[in-house]
């Protein structure tokens, strides 16, 4: 059976994301692309990310950019790390 985790984090993000024409299609392709999850196993930096997901590394770092201005990723010494808005939703 699955576990069901309760958020600790306000879901205002979560809403703003999904009503946005902007936002909505850079989240959902860097989920579809696997991007999130690579990241949630492994931080890395655009570089690496671009190389373990065989992705071009400059468009990718425009959406990791952009996931981190949002703050659902955080760049921490120049690899990316998901947020906990992130991981719990």
């Amino acid at each position: 059976m699955t576990e069901s985790i309760v958020p600790n984090s306000d879901t205002r993000d979560v809403w703003e994301i999904y009503l946005s024409p902007t936002w909505l299609p850079a989240l959902l392709a860097a989920d579809e692309l696997g991007i999130l999850t690579s990241i949630a196993d492994e931080p890395g930096s655009a570089g690496e990310l671009a190389t373990r997901l065989e992705l071009n590394s400059r468009p990718l770092g425009a959406v990791l950019a952009l996931l981190a201005s949002l703050g659902y990723l955080v760049s921490r010494g120049g690899r990316y790390h998901i947020t906990e808005v992130t991981r719990y939703h």
